[in-house]
């Protein structure tokens, strides 16, 4: 401020020395305006930092909307519902104390003050009941999927899938509420694929031992040697020499040197987990978007270590992105493509990174979704925060730089699948040998004293062996194996804090517990996918052949092309003779209903089942029938449509019908 500037100020000082009097008043306005001319500013219209945040919930639970805004000086509030003003919403916050279906709508409140006027974006409120699970329920199981409604009920969670394993079977795969709750009714299915945040870990510290059992590499090797990486050149990047005796062991134990908790970020403050710093990350590489995980240890390694590799414990997203790097190197080809191609005989076929940005979502995910209870701003300094929060800022720490830290996307079922590959156990065999799994199963020393133990890639005490994955802004992920026999694995497309994934582990826990009798069922290979199911079939040279398995290829010449042998859980290596597809009168007195059957698999991403009929083989209409399905010993379940209106025994009318088999989502062709 000038000396010659005029301002106007209303002072009433009262300090705990008592009052100031007049000439004291004058003396300190004059230092004021003349010594700190920064402490005072003349009132400026508002302007918004975040608008209202567009958010889902369940009906008849609260939700509130806030907004931040810069000038806190005589500010007055409209809140408006579809351009309406609401009546007494004239605080910075609007509250619905139980929202109903009819609340949904969009959101903004005007801010203004004596100098001017602001509105803010519009914020959607989208309201939804809570639809029937998907997938295959069991009535002793009943308790532990009450425990996960009422969870996801209370803390505004819109999407979940469950998986339950019971001494290697699959017993329970299970979708809850919706995969895209801000722009569609897209239930979760058993087989959407979630972003499983840090389970990425335990995937990648596989894949190295996997390495280490074949003789390739030594856990005991100086990993920086191997990683081939440019020194950083970024201005204040300065080269820490103990990176050069970091052991491929040190990455997956997090004894690396590495700490989130005590580093100093760009800033200088506490607190630095460098993969929640996009911009900044490619600002100092000179790019115009956050870089691949390969350009972020590079950037990494400009900063200092906070501890001598081998001797403390501390979590490190850091050395599990270096050791996907070290699989780059090793194996040859992309980090992707190499855990694809191990995990790919254990029948996981559907796994991939995660997509940058939403465009880039394919129709079996599940979209990560901002929780409007967790306040990013309040994250802290150990990450960048972005300029405006909204509703897509789930997107912007990219997880696919994450790499071997927790970039990749699968299901809960699929996790499962993996867990049995590493447990010791002899069905399904091993991925890894005895050795290697104890390996990764022991608790280093530095974690033990740390009170945290850990092995490698997996929290380990004597009761259980688990690993969380949270990603605040849109992933929560827990894999828990129990003693008993029992594995769990939930994934939800929204996060809050670590309070939410105590009570999630809790309600779990207690609905596992509650089980007294355990379904003998196994739907490991009902739930098999359509690739997994080929290439269990067909050699690879015969894979690349589509006259024998391809969709519409018979290999087995009987009338049954490969799609439907694989929706109706056959092998395409021998030959059915029973009719798939069954059909039958039900005649009460005069009237007569006709049902139709067939297998399915309990999937929702995998193939379509649509059931049409015609009373002239010519015009063919969806047949709308009342469905019951009775799962099967295999897995598969046996759907019955049974008509909802009925004729006479006299009617003369035939009526035929026929269920077309597809693929759900189908491949562009090359």
């Amino acid at each position: 401020m000038k000396p010659n500037d005029s301002l106007a100020v209303s002072l009433r000082l009262q300090t705990p020395f008592g009052r100031f009097t007049s000439a004291c008043v004058s003396r300190l306005l004059s230092l004021l305006l003349f010594t700190l001319p920064t402490t005072l500013q003349a009132d400026t219209a508002p302007e918004i930092i975040d608008p209202p945040l567009t958010q889902f919930a369940w009906s008849g639970q609260p939700v509130t909307f806030k907004v931040s805004y810069t000038n806190k000086t005589a500010m007055t509030f409209q809140w408006q519902w579809n351009e309406t003003n609401l009546l007494a919403a004239t605080k910075k916050t609007f509250a619905l104390a139980h929202a109903e279906l009819t609340n949904a709508g969009d959101y903004r409140v005007i801010l203004s003050n004596s100098v001017g006027v602001v509105t803010s974006a519009v914020a959607r409120l989208t309201v939804r009941d809570w639809p029937q699970p998907t997938g295959v329920s069991f009535t002793n199981l009943s308790r532990l999927e009450t425990n996960l409604h009422n969870i996801m009920r209370t803390n505004a969670v819109p999407g979940v899938s469950l998986a339950v394993m019971k001494d290697g079977r699959l017993i329970l795969a299970r979708g809850f509420g919706y995969a895209d709750p801000l722009h569609s009714a897209e239930q979760v299915q058993p087989d959407s694929l979630f972003g499983i945040a840090s389970l990425s870990k335990a995937i990648t510290a596989t894949a190295v031992l996997k390495l280490v059992d074949e003789g390739r590499l030594n856990l005991d090797a100086k990993v920086f040697p191997l990683l081939n990486l440019p020194p950083p050149t970024f201005p204040g990047a300065k080269m820490d020499q103990r990176l050069t005796n970091i052991t491929v062991r040190h990455l997956l134990n997090h004894t690396a040197g590495w700490s989130r908790e005590t580093a100093r970020s760009p800033l200088g403050q506490v607190g630095f987990d460098p993969f929640l710093w996009p911009q900044r990350c490619a600002a100092d590489l000179g790019l115009t978007n956050p870089p691949t995980a390969y350009g972020l240890l590079e950037w990494v390694t400009g900063f200092p270590l906070q501890a001598t590799p081998g001797t403390t414990f501390d979590y490190s997203n850091n050395g599990y992105i270096a050791a996907g790097i070290l699989i780059e190197q090793i194996t040859g080809r992309p980090y992707e493509q190499s855990i694809q191609a191990l995990l790919a005989p254990a029948d996981i076929t559907r796994l991939h990174i995660f997509g940058r940005r939403r465009a880039e979502r394919k129709p079996e995910e599940a979209v990560p979704t901002l929780s409007p209870l967790f306040d990013l701003r309040a994250f802290g300094p150990s990450a960048e925060s972005p300029s405006t929060i909204t509703a897509e800022t789930a997107y912007y720490y990219p997880l696919d730089w994450l790499g071997g830290a927790g970039g990749w996307m699968t299901t809960p079922m699929d996790y499962a699948r993996f867990i049995a590959t590493i447990d010791g156990q002899p069905i399904p065999p091993d991925l890894l040998t005895s050795n290697a799994v104890k390996t990764m199963l022991t608790p280093s020393q530095p974690s033990i004293n740390a009170g945290q133990p850990y092995g490698m890639g997996w929290d380990v005490n004597s009761s259980e062996i688990s690993h969380n994955g949270v990603l605040y802004v849109g992933a929560l992920t827990l894999a828990v194996r129990r003693p008993n026999g029992v594995v769990y694995a939930v994934f939800c497309n929204t996060s809050i804090d670590y309070s939410f994934l105590v009570a999630l582990k809790t309600t779990l826990d207690s609905g596992v517990s509650a089980v007294k009798t355990w379904p003998t069922n196994d739907l490991f290979q009902a739930t098999m996918s359509y690739e997994a199911w080929q290439a269990r079939h067909f050699t690879p040279a015969e894979l690349s052949e589509p006259d024998v398995s391809g969709d519409n290829a018979d290999p087995d010449a009987d009338g049954i092309s490969n799609l439907v042998e694989y929706a109706q859980g056959f092998d395409p290596r021998s030959a059915d003779h029973e009719s798939w597809l069954q059909g039958r009168r039900i005649v009460a007195g005069d009237q007569v209903r006709f049902a139709i059957g067939y297998r399915a698999r309990p999937l929702g991403h995998a193939v379509r089942y649509s059931v049409e009929v015609s009373s002239d083989l010519k015009r063919w209409d969806p047949f709308e029938g009342e469905a019951t399905e009775q799962l099967e010993e295999d897995g598969m379940v046996r759907t019955t449509l049974t008509d909802t209106t009925s004729a006479t025994e006299r009617a003369p009318s035939a009526r035929f019908f026929r269920v077309t088999v597809s693929l759900a989502h189908p491949q562009p062709q090359l």
